[in-house]
């Protein structure tokens, strides 16, 4: 069973600035910039995973229709639905 997972890009309004983590975890990605996201968990779809992973992350609060879903990137043991919005 693959593990699937959300990663979120939200851009300012000027679309010139892009809030993004630096990573603790995985030890391989430790201190590397990513998407503000993590794993869909088996009751959620992933639209609302990106909102919820969002606030966890950032302690900020979005609606779901903010993210537009622009792809999903997949393998063997993994899938990952990507989202991008803008806001302040």
């Amino acid at each position: 069973m693959k593990t699937k997972y959300v990663a979120g890009f939200m851009f300012d309004s000027s679309f010139s600035q892009v809030a993004l983590i630096r990573k603790n975890k995985p030890a391989w990605q430790k201190g590397l910039l990513n998407g503000i996201g993590g794993k869909i968990e088996l009751d959620e779809d992933a639209l609302t995973a990106m909102t919820r992973e969002f606030h966890e992350e950032t302690g900020y609060w979005t609606e779901d229709g903010i993210w537009l879903h622009f792809a999903i990137l997949s393998g063997p043991q993994f899938s990952v639905d990507f989202f991008v919005t803008n806001g302040d």
